[in-house]
């Protein structure tokens, strides 16, 4: 099981949504990422590293809760996954959101 953690954008991201969105992400990151966060689905998927300004700490993986994209981490070694973004996604290119 994979302990789920928040950096402090994501938590201000999370913070400012509707109450009705933000328990969707909370549900779907619980039900979704505490057990298999690396394994592909239709909503969650591993992006390409070269097309993200965000590459330094390695793969970026994007859930998709509806309109809402979250962006996380996997530290295996720790068995911990780090959000480090919620945004809605609207019409934007991952890359714009990000």
């Amino acid at each position: 099981m994979y302990e789920i953690r928040f950096a402090p954008e994501a938590l201000e991201e999370m913070r400012s949504l509707r109450a009705f969105d933000r328990q969707r992400v909370y549900d779907a990151i619980r039900d979704k990422l505490t057990h298999a966060p690396t394994t592909p689905t239709k909503n969650l998927a591993l992006l390409a590293p070269c097309s993200l300004k965000i590459t330094e700490y390695g793969p970026l993986w994007r859930l998709r809760v509806g309109e809402l994209r979250v962006y996380y981490r996997v530290f295996e070694e720790k068995a911990m996954v780090l959000v480090v973004k919620v945004a809605r996604k609207g019409r934007k290119t991952t890359e714009e959101v990000i």
